[in-house]
């Protein structure tokens, strides 16, 4: 009810109410309605670009005061007796190891916690299995404007999301237990022949088959020990996150770990890291909106030549220029092909933008990065490596 308050005007949210069958059938051609009478239409937000969200909170964060660094590999922890100091550390870039002392250590490594924190327990696994989150892209629009919810039969009764989405339709969300370290999480042709059967098996006029498929996302969520084993992945999720003092779970001082489940809880997980972080330090746990209020403004990015280079759009179809690749590297910390196509500008989150897309993205890039023509090619293969992580095994 007070979703609106001290919001401007111009970005409230307006009120969700109820449809008749008619109404439904002419928002939403094609739903197979069988007995509905009727259907809901509320509003909501949608992020378009989670990437460049995470981006901007890296960014802000250094403009706090924060070293950050991009590309950099946590290994394991350091340990003296009972008590964590750090991590170990490698360049992947660069190369060469270094250490990172600290006197109290978050593990936010989202998959990656058990793997990390596995020494300290023997051996033991110290986090749930994980299950894998996968939406899809498609390059209609199923629904038009509107997002549709539609829940299929059966004894899981799954629910999709059809969701309107760069000139496409983004699909999701499908879950299955995953099988493997966090590091061979992809989509694989049988997830893509899988999901597109799901979804025409809920809404027969999507019509759709495995090559339909453009994009893909694919993440990995905490399960929940206590679940019960026979129950379908997504009614096994880790139901709230976890904030885990390491010192009295694994009998390490020092350590502390972030189990997270939820984007949209993220701030405020974060929130309750820093506070039980600031009361190991003896320090006062101020508040996150305190803390927002005096953090110093960040500086705009320095502006690129304005030249008829930079001007120029890498691919024609989208608005990406040389001036985004070049401001990608010497403001965002923009190391590698895959970062700038996929995490700060939009050049390919959308499907494959093309061969010729990828090698002007990667000449632009290596102009500031220093890129010889065998490096340039070894960034396009990695490139397409990632599509094919991303599609069965396909680049496109």
């Amino acid at each position: 009810a007070d979703r609106n308050r001290g919001v401007d005007p111009a970005c409230r949210i307006p009120r969700g109410h109820t449809v008749s069958r008619a109404e439904l059938e002419r928002i939403a051609p094609g739903l197979a309605l069988g007995r509905a009478s009727g259907g809901a239409l509320w509003y909501d937000a949608l992020a378009g670009d989670t990437e460049r969200l995470v981006l901007e909170l890296v960014l802000d964060a250094d403009a706090a005061g924060a070293a950050v660094a991009n590309r950099l590999r946590a290994l394991g922890l350091l340990r003296r007796g009972g008590r964590v100091e750090g991590v170990s550390a490698r360049d992947e870039i660069g190369g060469g190891d270094l250490e990172i002392r600290a006197r109290v250590t978050i593990n936010a490594a989202g998959p990656w916690l058990g793997e990390l924190q596995q020494p300290l327990s023997g051996g033991a696994a110290t986090a749930p299995k994980l299950a894998k989150a996968m939406n899809i892209v498609v390059g209609r629009r199923i629904f038009g404007d509107v997002a549709v919810g539609v829940e299929g039969g059966g004894p899981q009764k799954r629910l999709f999301f059809f969701v309107p989405w760069r000139g496409g339709t983004m699909i999701g969300t499908q879950y299955v237990e995953h099988d493997g370290p966090p590091g061979s999480c992809a989509v694989t042709a049988a997830d893509l022949e899988g999901m597109t059967a799901a979804v025409n098996r809920i809404h027969p006029g999507a019509g759709l088959a495995a090559a339909d498929v453009r994009f893909a996302h694919v993440g990995l969520l905490p399960l929940d020990p206590c679940a019960d084993v026979s129950a379908a992945a997504e009614a096994r999720l880790l139901p709230r996150p976890r904030v885990i003092d390491a010192a009295r779970e694994l009998g390490a001082e020092g350590l502390i770990a972030v189990l997270g489940i939820k984007y949209t809880t993220g701030m405020t997980v974060a929130a309750r890291a820093i506070d039980l972080a600031c009361r190991k330090l003896g320090r006062a746990a101020g508040s996150v909106s305190q803390a927002r209020r005096d953090q110093p403004q960040r500086a705009a990015p320095a502006a690129a030549g304005v030249d008829a280079e930079a001007t120029r759009r890498i691919d024609p179809r989208q608005p990406t220029t040389v001036a985004d690749v070049r401001r990608a590297v010497r403001e965002e910390m923009a190391l590698a092909l895959t970062d700038i196509v996929l995490r700060r500008t939009p050049l390919g989150t959308f499907g494959n933008p093309g061969r010729d897309v990828l090698e002007a993205c990667a000449l632009a890039a290596g102009d500031e990065l220093e890129w010889d023509a065998p490096r340039r090619a070894r960034e396009i293969a990695l490139m397409e490596a990632e599509y094919a992580r991303l599609l069965g095994g396909r680049t496109s």
